[in-house]
């Protein structure tokens, strides 16, 4: 039962919920986020806003609940339903809540915004992020869509890639942000490539020239990696052809590195290799000594014991230095 129960959560379906049928989208999975284990029963819980729909206070409500209630399946990136981000919540909540407490009704609590994932820490979706149709150039490429000409799943289309991608933002390479922000992998790379997967995350192939940091996932230098964004819009930029420092998250679940809003892409510059290495023995060094102070475990006495014994020997050495001294001025006097 079990085994059936797994399998069942893998497999997409057609979206079958009418108010859900126009969305840029066309496959689901249930359960869905809201814990309803067909479509039917997901249909009949939505429907209660569909008046609240036609008032159109907020462009993102209808996103919203669509998200919730038929959530988008993306076939071979995670088996869990991809939650909206809390964004989208936000702004479906301010722009309809007042018209619910017109009619003395409170927003639903299952429909709240703070368990949310935000959309630089986690895997979630907005509408901007999902690619509703092809360049001219790739027309031919239809074998990765549904019904009704819509992506389901992998999408090389550079003018899809950058028709909502508006990138102002600059890393600022600074010894206190690459400490704080806790990473997980930081290397030297030059991209390759950039793809469209699953209609909402962005694949960046980059060949790796050195590797400064990485943990559990294993990043090997002279390999090709992939860097997963969960958006079609890569920000800070990775252009291809162009060799960067990058500093980024992992996903153990998936096996994957990710590179989010948060993450750094820094134009290579040969003075970076010292700078970086520098900055990693002194990480390396603190972690060290917080572990030490933290568990205070046999190897941190036997170095404070060491410690101890050195500054003794000093103190002996100048001890008999003064006694020597004085036992010469009396003798010599």
């Amino acid at each position: 039962m079990n085994h059936y129960n797994n399998r069942r959560k893998d497999i997409c379906e057609p979206i079958q919920i009418p108010m859900c049928q126009h969305m840029k989208y066309n496959m689901t999975r249930m359960p869905n986020l809201l814990h309803h284990s067909s479509q039917e029963n997901a249909k009949l819980q939505i429907e209660q806003f569909t008046e609240l729909v036609d008032q159109k206070c907020s462009d993102v409500l209808l996103f919203y609940l669509c998200a919730m209630y038929a959530p988008i399946c993306t076939v071979n990136f995670q088996s869990e339903p991809i939650p909206p981000c809390r964004s989208v919540c936000e702004e479906a909540r301010a722009g309809c809540e007042h018209i619910l407490n017109e009619h003395n009704i409170s927003w639903p609590e299952y429909l709240d915004c703070s368990s949310l994932p935000r959309y630089d820490r986690g895997v979630c979706v907005r509408p901007a992020a999902i690619v509703p149709s092809l360049g001219n150039k790739d027309k031919s490429k239809l074998d990765s869509r549904g019904p009704n000409n819509k992506i389901t799943d992998f999408d090389l289309s550079k003018e899809s890639y950058y028709e909502d991608c508006r990138c102002n933002r600059k890393s600022k390479l600074k010894r206190k942000a690459y400490r704080k922000g806790k990473y997980h992998f930081s290397i030297r790379g030059v991209v390759k490539g950039q793809a469209i997967a699953n209609t909402i995350n962005t694949v960046t192939r980059v060949t790796v020239v050195k590797v400064y940091r990485s943990t559990r996932v294993h990043i090997q230098e002279g390999s090709s990696i992939e860097l997963w964004t969960n958006s079609t819009c890569v920000c800070p930029e990775l252009t291809k052809r162009k060799e960067y420092l990058i500093v980024g998250y992992e996903d153990l679940s998936t096996q994957r590195l990710l590179f989010l809003d948060s993450c750094l892409s820094v134009k290579w510059k040969n003075k970076l290799d010292r700078r970086i290495k520098n900055w990693e023995k002194k990480i390396a060094r603190s972690k060290r000594n917080q572990k030490c102070r933290r568990k205070k475990g046999k190897r941190c006495r036997k170095n404070r014991k060491n410690n101890s014994k050195r500054n003794k020997t000093k103190e002996n050495r100048r001890n008999k230095m003064i006694r020597d001294n004085s036992l010469s001025a009396i003798k010599n006097p």
